[in-house]
């Protein structure tokens, strides 16, 4: 009886053990297992496909999974997947054939015909005729260049081979240049985006703004780094037509805006730092996305409404982890409104990175930086700015463009 027990169970563990080895072994469909895809991964991707075995699988592949511009993954850590990607250079094996990484490479430098229409639009969404426009198609090798001139109706085509992604650039007298880039995988989201060898949607017209210049004003612009806070929690006026703080600590006459630096310091990985920014006799700021595709990058004049009356930037950090940074950004800029200098409003902007924080040279106090826009003119809602008229005496082209 005993006997029979035990043949029974090594039997049963013998059947089991065959089961375990055919399922994680076995190829499915005459081809290699793919790859597993974790819980988390499978939140952002579908499954992978199976390994192509044809040109024209591989072609498919390489359009919908395209590979980041510089490596991987995406820098924003969406799809395409970068297993994807390393799934289609390794070497793949199928009836008579083994792809290598060269094979699929060639193909991706070839890239996936595109073609699209641009309609080119003003701030107002009127057409803009006669403006010149500059595509490049982008791919590993062999970037294409194609020029156009927008019609009565805004409107130029292109079409051209690329891997992922456009670059367009259109310009016009009394006009700020744009600047845009186009990726058709984004678009599509990004598994539907090739179809018969073609980008998708195929012909399909993008709606591009060109801004017109208005009334450029005469600002104060400048790029001011390491202004000094001598002490923490201490409140210190700025004059931003002149550049630096009030007196006694700077050579400033009228106090604009006011900042105030505050922190708590553990160690060098744990901290608590806070910007207080807050204007003058009333007043407030807005904090704004900039248009980064634009040779205007804000508003053409300051809101009349919508201020707070001040804004806190914090950084809070413990050992291994950022629990807080709202600083302004890169992508960001201020608005402000302050009775600094009359009845009327004085209004201005700020662009990001608004950086802040300590320095060795004065650890009892803070530093901040920025590049800003003054309209010293009481009254006067400007903040489109002529470069050749910076009340500071030097020209500010170009400056308002994102690195």
């Amino acid at each position: 009886m005993k006997k029979k027990l035990v043949y029974g169970t090594i039997l049963t563990l013998v059947i089991c053990a065959a089961w375990l080895f055919r399922n994680t072994h076995a190829p499915v469909g005459g081809r290699e297992s793919p790859r597993a895809v974790s819980s988390k991964q499978s939140q952002y991707m579908p499954p992978l496909p199976p390994p192509p075995q044809t040109d024209d699988e591989v072609s498919e592949i390489l359009a919908r999974y395209p590979p980041p511009p510089n490596g991987y993954p995406t820098p924003d850590g969406t799809p395409p997947s970068y297993l994807a990607w390393e799934q289609m250079l390794n070497p793949v094996r199928g009836p008579g054939r083994n792809r290598t990484r060269e094979e699929v490479g060639a193909k991706l430098k070839r890239g996936v015909k595109a073609k699209f229409n641009l309609r080119v639009l003003d701030s107002m969404r009127t057409p803009v005729p006669d403006v010149d426009v500059d595509v490049q198609f982008i791919a590993w090798e062999n970037n294409t260049s194609h020029q156009a001139t927008s019609d009565g109706d805004g409107l130029c085509s292109f079409e051209g081979v690329t891997m992922a992604y456009v670059l367009i650039k259109a310009t016009k007298d009394g006009y700020y240049t744009t600047k845009y880039q186009h990726y058709f995988d984004v678009a599509m989201a990004p598994y539907n985006c090739v179809k018969d060898g073609r980008w998708q949607p195929w012909d399909a017209t993008l709606e591009l703004v060109l801004k017109e210049k208005r009334n450029p004003a005469a600002l104060y612009v400048k790029y001011r780094r390491g202004i000094v806070l001598p002490k923490k929690g201490v409140p210190y006026g700025f004059d931003f037509a002149v550049g630096d703080l009030v007196e006694p600590d700077g050579r400033g006459k009228v106090a604009d805006l006011i900042f105030t630096y505050t922190a708590e310091n553990r160690s060098i990985q744990e901290c608590n730092r806070e910007l207080r920014v807050q204007t003058v006799n009333g007043g407030g700021l807005i904090r704004d996305k900039r248009d980064k595709w634009s040779e205007l990058q804000s508003s053409y004049t300051a809101p009349e409404a919508g201020y707070e009356p001040e804004i806190v930037f914090r950084l809070i950090q413990i050992p291994g982890k950022i629990v807080e940074d709202s600083k302004l950004k890169l992508t960001e800029y201020l608005l402000f409104e302050t009775y600094s200098r009359g009845e009327q409003p004085c209004v201005g902007k700020i662009y990001g990175e608004m950086l802040f924080g300590e320095t060795y040279q004065n650890p009892d106090g803070g530093s901040t930086g920025f590049l800003y826009f003054f309209n010293p003119v009481p009254g006067d809602r400007r903040i489109e700015s002529d470069p050749d008229r910076n009340l500071f005496g030097r020209s500010s082209a170009n400056i308002e463009r994102l690195p």
